[in-house]
């Protein structure tokens, strides 16, 4: 839990030091990399239950 609250303190200062000089940059990158994890863990949450399904292959050799 400590962990990940310096890491959360850093991130925030290292943005906060770096907006001035960076974030023109940097915010269209972030805003790109989030909708693209976003589409990526969408896409995970629809295919793993059709990956897991019944009706798979492996699981269903498994079970035969």
């Amino acid at each position: 839990a400590t962990v990940t609250l310096y890491c959360i303190l850093l991130c925030d200062h290292l943005s906060q030091s770096l907006s001035l000089t960076l974030f023109p940059i940097i915010s269209p990158l972030l805003c790109t990399f989030s909708l693209y994890s976003f589409t990526i863990s969408l896409l995970f949450l629809i295919l793993s239950p059709l990956s897991y399904s019944p009706t798979h292959s492996l699981s269903h050799t498994d079970s035969s």
